[in-house]
């Protein structure tokens, strides 16, 4: 789940397809949504979310994040950046560096994947979390999933294959 589906949870603009539904349109697909995984787990080390690390204790606590909840946001609304960990003016929780290596050594992660910055670098904090898009909405650039070659180990996200999509 990102920050998109859930919309009625915390409304964000413009929200062309929200706004388009009748209200028992919303409600349907509202409550298909929120039957979405937060994230997803490799063995390897690899995590797989949508915007930033939660504090939890381990992986096995993602599965019972709240909705709504500060964990919850900073999954689906997080960013990550070069700079103290804060929250920006449009109440997006920003990291920085020590919550990544903080958060990545306490989950046993290798290396996290995920979207949610258009314009964030590729690969941070020593190659260890990967942002990638399958969008077109924020404008030209590659569309890329990142997939991990069956055997292989993974020490950084250059471990990780990047395929660009049409």
């Amino acid at each position: 789940m990102g920050n998109h589906e859930a919309w009625r949870t915390a409304p964000f603009f413009p929200a062309d397809f929200w706004e388009g539904l009748d209200p028992d349109e919303v409600d349907a697909v509202t409550a298909a949504l929120e039957f979405l995984p937060y994230a997803a787990w490799h063995p390897a080390g690899v995590l797989a979310l949508h915007g930033a690390l939660p504090d939890v204790a381990d992986l096995t606590s993602i599965e019972s994040i709240e909705l709504g909840s500060e964990a919850w946001r900073a999954i689906t609304w997080g960013d990550w950046g070069d700079r103290p960990s804060s929250v920006t003016s449009s109440g997006r929780p920003m990291f920085g560096r020590r919550a990544f290596v903080n958060r990545a050594r306490q989950l046993g992660l290798r290396v996290l994947v995920r979207s949610h910055q258009p314009h964030a670098p590729t690969s941070q904090f020593d190659d260890r979390c990967l942002t990638i898009f399958t969008s077109s909405a924020y404008g030209p650039g590659p569309r890329r999933v990142a997939l991990l070659p069956a055997g292989r180990g993974v020490e950084t996200t250059r471990s990780l294959d990047l395929e660009t999509i049409d």
